[in-house]
């Protein structure tokens, strides 16, 4: 489609604007008044192709026949005035900038799109990339987005977008309050600070933007739709975000009694993502979040969690310890995912299952997990709902020969059809040895369909879990084992001789002591 001098992301805008019934949007270079928009037919018998020779072909291949359309070249000019903020809500504010060159009809048109993105790869180019002079292209940064927003005074943008990295923040910063000031006078519906390159272990708090919240005062009450931030300080007292519904934090810094006071100013908020907001404390919000779905705590030093999300659907927790956690009554909660570095598996088993009695698919991941056997079988701890498991064990101490103690989550799930199990041990034992038995007699998984087993290495305590399991699952249709390497990415991974012999070895002792205990309509498949 000719040279593209615009520096940004274009696929992305072209992804974009196809969603949006703009098929092509494309600019070259300043000098080319050449801006190719594609649009949908429209549902008269004519079908309009803008920017395209007659008979060309589509990008996909050879072009269908048409009975009861034509199709005619229309001038760049005469596009429809509605189809502009479409096309120009895709572009950052440098590239809608240059489309006032291609048209009277474009020329203040950029003025008036609803999205503003102030990026600082796309405005400085290569040159800033590189670091050469870098407080020079920063500074022109600043002085190009001063004017484009000195243009926008006055005018309604829904959506304003700023994107730098951890470099600039400072310079930035001094910069940044006003720009938020044009925000909320702007009536901006969604307000994004982007911070890339960020590196947590050599963040300071005074690399930190401090983002005075009552900035985003507008008569007392924020209309602000979505807040996305990155590298910021919260200072309070907050205005009221009745119409907020998606908030995300990263590298942040606010205290937690602060940030629950904020959150709870915010009744309709529907997503609610934190990732290296350090809190360290306990979170509690006394408003109950009749609305809220979905739910990311990550590196987030919680100490407690208490919040009512009566429909909560998704609940992501990533820490180096799992917390005392109270959602309330869910029963909409479909998905959790919990990664914590070191637990004990009775403290897994027993916060897993208070906090989450309704959740029907679980991820649970630990580093390091202590293991201990023999047990008791009568368990309070339950997972009625409980269909599709996912358990991601790293297990480095002495007691990797416990590991038969996992099926304590299958005897907590009686309805689990789905069981995928991720075991990496420490010691490397052969599979030689009598099997060992629970000591209570045998339990039954009568519903699991399903037994996915990855870095199975021939481990005895590996092969005492998946007989067991086997043998105590009537209905299993399908059992795959994945002998990989474990923590070896797979670009790097090669197959040695040695590590051919490994793996025959380990064919043959799945296909002698796991799969001579599988009824003839299972399925087995060693990867």
């Amino acid at each position: 489609m000719g040279n593209n001098n615009v520096t940004g992301r274009p696929r992305r805008i072209l992804d974009d604007a196809r969603r949006e019934g703009v098929a092509t949007v494309l600019i070259t270079c300043r000098c080319n008044r050449s801006l190719i928009c594609h649009c949908k037919p429209p549902r008269s018998k004519e079908e309009i192709t803008l920017g395209a020779e007659p008979g060309d072909a589509p990008s996909g291949g050879r072009r269908k026949p048409t009975r009861s359309r034509t199709t005619r070249t229309v001038p760049i000019g005469n596009l429809p005035e509605e189809l502009l903020p479409a096309i120009l809500s895709k572009l950052d504010a440098k590239q809608a900038a240059r489309t006032s060159v291609l048209s009277s009809a474009w020329e203040h048109a950029w003025k008036h799109s609803p999205r503003l993105t102030l990026d600082i790869f796309a405005i400085c180019g290569a040159g800033y990339m590189l670091r050469l002079d870098h407080e020079r292209y920063v500074q022109r940064f600043l002085d190009m987005a001063d004017a484009i927003l000195r243009q926008r005074r006055g005018s309604v943008v829904e959506q304003l977008e700023i994107r730098v990295d951890e470099a600039a923040v400072q310079l930035v910063s001094r910069r940044l309050d006003d720009w938020v000031r044009f925000a909320a006078a702007a009536r901006a519906k969604s307000l994004t600070l982007h911070v890339s390159s960020v590196t947590p272990c050599l963040m300071r708090p005074s690399d930190l933007y401090a983002l005075p919240l009552q900035l985003l005062d507008d008569g007392g009450v924020s209309g602000l739709h979505h807040i996305h931030l990155s590298c910021v300080s919260l200072k309070l007292p907050s205005p009221s975000f009745p119409k907020l519904k998606r908030l995300g934090l990263c590298y942040a810094r606010v205290s937690a009694a602060d940030f629950g006071d904020m959150l709870s100013n915010c009744p309709n908020l529907e997503w609610l993502d934190l990732y290296h907001v350090y809190l360290n404390d306990e979170l509690k919000v006394d408003t109950p979040f009749s609305r809220l779905r979905y739910l990311r705590l990550a590196a987030c030093s919680v100490t407690q969690m208490k919040l009512t999300a009566t429909n909560l659907a998704t609940f992501i927790f990533l820490g180096r310890s799992l917390p005392s956690i109270d959602l309330g009554a869910t029963p909409r909660l479909c998905d959790v995912n919990v990664y914590c570095h070191e637990i004990t598996m009775e403290h897994a088993l027993s916060s897993l299952s208070d906090a989450f009695p309704m959740v029907q698919r679980l991820s649970f991941h630990s580093i390091i997990i202590q293991l201990e056997f023999p047990w008791r079988l009568q368990n309070a701890s339950r997972f009625p709902h409980l269909r599709h498991l996912q358990l991601i064990f790293d297990v480095r101490t002495m007691h990797s020969d416990d590991i038969l103690s996992v099926v304590r989550f299958l005897e907590a799930a009686p309805l689990l059809e789905e069981l995928d199990i991720v075991l990496a041990l420490c010691r490397e034992n052969g599979g030689e040895g009598h099997l060992r038995r629970l000591p209570h007699g045998q339990l039954k998984y009568k519903c699991l369909k399903s037994l996915r087993v990855c870095s199975f290495r021939g481990q005895k305590s590996q092969v005492d879990l998946l007989v067991h399991i086997v043998e105590n699952a009537p209905a299993l249709q399908i059992l795959t084992i994945d002998s990989s390497r474990p923590h070896v990415p797979e670009e790097t991974y090669r197959v040695t001789e040695d590590e051919k012999g490994i793996l025959s070895k380990i064919r043959h002792m799945a296909a002698t002591c796991i799969g001579s205990k599988l009824s003839a309509k299972t399925k087995f498949i060693v990867e």
